[in-house]
């Protein structure tokens, strides 16, 4: 798991990414910054409603992203995840993603 935008991009990069984890109240900047990697991978994004929870979840004070790398984990994510986390902020870009996370990412 990689945790931030920078370390998420990072990844998103070199493909060890197979879900992203996204605040919703996230800066527009660094929100930005992921999508642009995102719109060129069919990578899940699922959005938790603050930074706090996000951060809170993994025993951080505030996350805006975090990028998930064992397919397992991720998998057990998106079945427990509310159907509503796969929308984003009202304003912004939607884009579609993809339900199943990409088996050969992170090995």
């Amino acid at each position: 798991m990689v945790t931030g935008t920078d370390s998420a991009r990072r990844a998103l990069r070199q493909d060890q990414i197979v879900l992203v984890l996204l605040a919703r109240d996230a800066a527009g900047g660094q929100i930005a910054k992921v999508q642009g990697i995102l719109r060129h991978r069919e990578i899940p994004v699922r959005w938790i409603s603050s930074r706090d929870i996000l951060g809170r979840a993994l025993g951080e004070a505030h996350l805006s992203v975090v990028g998930v790398t064992q397919v397992s984990f991720a998998e057990q994510l998106l079945r427990r995840l509310p159907s509503d986390s796969r929308k984003g902020p009202p304003q912004g870009d939607q884009r579609e993603t993809k339900e199943e996370p990409k088996r050969d990412a992170g090995r």
